[in-house]
């Protein structure tokens, strides 16, 4: 959602008109996961990845459009494409990752109440930068 939020709003500033400019943009954001990951910010990690699939989807082909995930488990290759896929790859033994599940769990435990959805804010902290 965020990534196509800002695609509209930059979208006079052609930040997103050719394919090389997103391609080295996926490329940012692939060094920025890595750092999330590293610094174990699970959350932020899992935001990350779906910020890169909004910028795949828009400089990929019909095709490339099918094959991007709904969903993100940690630890599972190949990220689950409709909601059948997801429930089953959640009940597979020993795919999850077990901080960021023991995070997740502890998210929904103490932040969220009945009918309540997780959202991460359009910005990430930057590794140095106190959380």
């Amino acid at each position: 959602m965020h990534t196509f939020e800002r695609i509209l709003a930059k979208s006079h500033a052609g930040d997103y008109s050719h394919k090389c400019e997103v391609a080295g943009q996926l490329r940012k954001y692939e060094s920025i996961r890595a750092q999330n990951l590293r610094a174990r910010r699970y959350v932020d990690v899992a935001y990350i990845e779906g910020y890169m699939n909004g910028l795949m989807y828009l400089i990929a082909d019909d095709e490339g459009h099918a094959q991007l995930p709904f969903y993100f488990i940690y630890g599972l290759d190949g990220q689950p494409a409709t909601l059948t896929e997801y429930k089953k790859a959640l009940r597979t033994p020993g795919i999850t990752h077990n901080r960021a599940k023991a995070l997740a769990d502890r998210i929904v435990r103490e932040k969220l109440g009945p009918g309540d959805d997780v959202h991460h804010t359009p910005f990430l902290t930057w590794e140095g930068e106190s959380e």
